[in-house]
């Protein structure tokens, strides 16, 4: 399996489109933060700084296209690399030696280290700027219930705790911005590491590569309407659990219910794949190119 792995990771990080990923995370990072927080306008109190502009990366503003898009990204570096494979018939060489299970296992895990890879260094990257453009430290907080017949000179001296972002456990942010912006990072790395996966399993049941690549997004949407339109009330909305949440703080969320909500998924991806390589045997009878 192994052997799997790193053949799709050398096959992903070589390809255009991995580069076509990170340059296009990296554009939608740049432009919410041109669009939250514009370098000519900084404001008194100063509200942008790196903390809450590498959280406006991730969906801590209304317009944020972060949620919105990340399943599109997720799949984009090399989610139909399986798909690829089975259709041009995929190599029974390398299927022999590693067995098929090992196969799609390396396939899977393959896959997801390239997406969470090129996520990863366009966040490394887009972060790096907002360090290098923005102060690494918070303004002054004024605490969550301050009087507005303050004298103006201190109002100016800081913010107020209830009307600056993020919504979401706004105490930890106030308390260790560093930990608050590396869960929200590590949320979107999990989340595209699912979304990744998603692609992959596709393939089982999509022949055309293309249409695997638009599985994660279509199952994000459809999760969106009905998680809306049902009793849940929009508790559940994959969107929200993607970023959104730094905005609008659903009920049923915490930091481990961040992370256990995306668990959920990726056991029944585990379960699908356990099955298709049990089960589900494909023995090629020649290799690429034969």
């Amino acid at each position: 399996m192994v052997s799997v792995i790193k053949s799709e990771w050398h096959r992903g990080v070589r390809s255009w489109r991995f580069w076509v990923t990170v340059t296009l995370a990296v554009f939608l990072f740049l432009f919410a933060m041109l669009q939250y927080a514009p370098l000519g306008r900084q404001q008194v109190p100063r509200w942008n700084n790196f903390y809450t502009v590498t959280l406006a990366f991730l969906g801590s503003y209304f317009q944020a296209l972060w949620p919105v898009l990340s399943p599109l990204v997720a799949a984009l570096p090399a989610g139909d690399s399986l798909a690829i494979d089975r259709r041009r018939g995929a190599d029974a060489l390398a299927i022999t030696r590693v067995g098929w299970t090992s196969y799609l296992w390396g396939k899977l895990v393959g896959n997801v280290f390239v997406s969470v890879g090129a996520i990863a260094l366009a966040l490394a990257l887009a972060m790096g700027f907002a360090a290098l453009v923005y102060p690494v430290r918070l303004p002054r907080f004024l605490g969550w219930n301050v009087s507005n017949n303050l004298p103006y000179r201190v109002k100016i001296s800081g913010v107020f705790g209830h009307a600056y972002p993020p919504t979401f456990h706004p105490h930890l942010f106030w308390a260790a911005p560093g930990l608050y912006v590396a869960l929200a990072v590590l949320v979107a790395l999990w989340a595209t590491a699912i979304l990744s996966g998603i692609a992959v399993i596709a393939a089982f049941w999509v022949r055309p590569p293309i249409l695997t690549l638009a599985a994660p997004a279509i199952v994000f949407f459809l999760g969106d309407v009905v998680t809306q339109s049902t009793l849940l009330a929009g508790h559940l909305v994959p969107s929200v659990y993607a970023g959104a949440y730094l905005w609008w703080r659903p009920s049923l969320a915490s930091w481990g219910i961040l992370f256990v909500y995306w668990a959920i998924p990726a056991l029944i991806i585990v379960a699908i794949l356990g099955w298709q390589g049990l089960w589900r045997r494909e023995w090629p009878t020649r290799s690429i190119g034969q």
